[in-house]
């Protein structure tokens, strides 16, 4: 995990029901939007992208939220090829016709 500052989304009140059936809704209240867009315009990437987590509360408040939002702090590492000393990299095989074949 990134030691980065936590960020959150306010302005948005998630709350959980769960049916008898075993279904579930998360229903998502923004009373502003207004607000609530400037956010995720200023925690957005310089290509305008924001990926958001969605987590569950510990305990539902009185109110009945039982969700957050929480930017993404995930960032993949680059991974860097490497070949052992004693490999070769694999060269393009030369196409064969049908007749070579059989």
């Amino acid at each position: 995990m990134s030691n980065e500052e936590k960020i959150y989304i306010n302005g948005a009140f998630l709350r959980e029901k769960e049916f008898e059936n075993g279904g579930r809704i998360i229903k998502c209240d923004i009373p502003n939007v207004s607000e609530f867009a400037d956010q995720l315009i200023q925690h957005s990437n310089e290509k305008g992208k924001i990926t958001l987590d969605i987590k569950m509360r510990q305990e539902k408040t009185d109110t009945g939220i039982s969700h957050y939002i929480q930017v993404s702090q995930f960032a993949p590492q680059e991974q860097i090829q490497q070949t052992k000393v004693n490999e070769q990299p694999l060269k393009k095989q030369e196409a064969k016709s049908f007749d070579d074949i059989f």
